[in-house]
């Protein structure tokens, strides 16, 4: 291959990478849009590009006429003629996903307060550039509204920000969201501030950083990240997708929910005795140490409550597992070359995860999802046998075999963290073995994006 064939690879790659990141925003998006916020509430969605493009749809519960509806009214509103970004959507967000965003905000809110706590000792330690547009990426517009013509200091704006964050949630009716006076016009003024925040030189040099000691720091500025983004979704991801529907369905897109998927691993668990009979069997039949007694109760003060509150626990299999199995079902002609992506109403566990992974592994597909939050739910159901083309070892799916050992691996490792004077098993019980995962990632986009002229008036607050 001469060498710039292997630059038009490399481009060609590139370009591939790109658009199924965009593609993934846009599915993660009309997820989220779907989103109540009550429990159990967690959409996934893909396209079928077989014959057409078609939306496809999971719920980790049963979808409702009501969810079906509301995925009409979606699209309704963004392929309406009078819309022309996502301040026009929010009305159908607000009643469809009013929980759910005061949810987000209220996360922000305590993200952004940890963070503040800190702040002095942060700028102690942080060298800005002279350029406040270096520090504030597309702040232009957010600088015009708040401070005029002043020229105004990046610690000063740093501090501001964060109040003004704070400032803003505390303005909404966290208990009923469309109850909050002008509340379209407050939200697309908070996003757009969060927007700047998420953006800011500061806290992309935090989140980089390598050195040891700023490792806490660090976590905690991936967390405020997180979700200032997850606040922005709701403004600039309708955004994007609103964009992103004028130009390829702009008479709407046909979907469909996923068929119902039979003989997989959901069942009831009933819970026996307390969690201390849990702890046990998790250390191979070894009794808890006092030592290991006292960790737990210092650091999961609750367990025990928690424990109590039911007696069973019914699993699921998740939505994006639904999504990848349906899709999977004429697997002879699935065109396994190409990257297929799933969007999620939130991150996928570790589970998830690893079944991604380990069915990748075996059937050399290409699926993937935004991300992973990396934490194992109880409620988890392994698919099983329920593909025509599941492999079978020792009487169970091969792709589920190796979920099992990658969650045990990370128990072993994490009661190890948690309590290095316990006695447990040998090593020789350890399971080995590898997995990837996918990792949140963000566009640019332009600047007259992030805001609307509604959104402006009465800026001052």
């Amino acid at each position: 291959m001469r060498y710039q064939d292997a630059g038009h690879f490399r481009n060609k790659r590139r370009r591939n990478w790109h658009d199924t990141k965009s593609t993934i925003r846009i599915l993660d998006t009309i997820a989220v849009a779907l989103t109540t916020g009550r429990p159990g509430d967690v959409f996934a969605a893909a396209f079928d590009t077989r014959g057409g493009v078609t939306l496809v749809l999971a719920k980790n519960d049963s979808p409702t006429a009501e969810d079906d509806q509301a995925v009409r009214d979606l699209f309704r509103w963004i392929t309406a003629p009078e819309t022309t970004g996502a301040y026009d959507v929010l009305p159908f967000l607000f009643t469809r996903c009013g929980e759910n965003i005061a949810k987000r905000m209220v996360k922000m809110d305590d993200a952004v307060r940890d963070f503040s706590h800190g702040l002095e000792e942060v700028l102690r330690h942080y060298t800005p550039v002279s350029s406040i547009d270096e520090e504030f990426p597309y702040s232009t517009t957010y600088r015009s509204l708040q401070y005029g013509d002043q020229q105004v200091p990046f610690v000063k704006m740093m501090r501001e920000l964060l109040e003004v964050i704070r400032g803003r949630v505390q303005a909404f009716n966290l208990q009923n969201p469309s109850a909050t006076p002008d509340v379209y016009c407050r939200y697309a003024q908070l996003a757009l501030v969060a927007f700047v925040l998420k953006r800011s030189r500061l806290l992309r040099s935090l989140c980089e950083s390598t050195s040891p000691m700023d490792r806490n720091c660090k976590l905690q500025v991936e967390r405020l990240k997180r979700r200032l983004a997850k606040v922005c979704q709701y403004y600039h991801g309708i955004e994007d997708l609103v964009d992103h529907t004028r130009r390829h369905f702009p008479q709407g897109i046909a979907h469909c929910w996923v068929d119902p998927i039979r003989d997989t691993g959901e069942t009831t668990v009933n819970l026996e005795g307390d969690y201390f009979g849990a702890i046990e069997q998790a250390l191979g039949g070894v009794s808890p140490s006092a030592d290991t007694l006292t960790t737990l109760r210092g650091k999961f003060p609750n367990m025990g409550e928690t424990w109590g509150a039911g007696r069973s626990i019914t699993t699921q299999l998740h939505a994006e597992i639904h999504i990848l199995l349906h899709l999977s079902k004429s697997f002879d002609i699935l065109d396994r070359s190409q990257q297929q992506p799933i969007g999620c109403s939130k991150r996928s566990c570790l589970c998830c995860t690893l079944w991604i992974w380990a069915y990748n592994n075996k059937y050399r597909t290409k699926w993937l999802t935004s991300g992973s939050h990396g934490k194992p739910y109880s409620a988890w159901a392994l698919p099983g046998y329920s593909y025509a083309h599941a492999w079978a070892a020792n009487g169970r799916s091969d792709v589920d075999i190796a979920v099992m050992k990658g969650v045990e691996k990370r128990l072993i490792r994490t009661i190890a963290q948690l309590f290095p004077n316990q006695r447990r098993l040998s090593d020789e019980y350890r399971w080995s073995g590898s997995e990837s995962g996918g990792s949140d990632s963000e566009e640019e986009r332009a600047e007259r994006q992030l805001y609307d002229a509604r959104a402006v008036q009465g800026w001052r607050w």
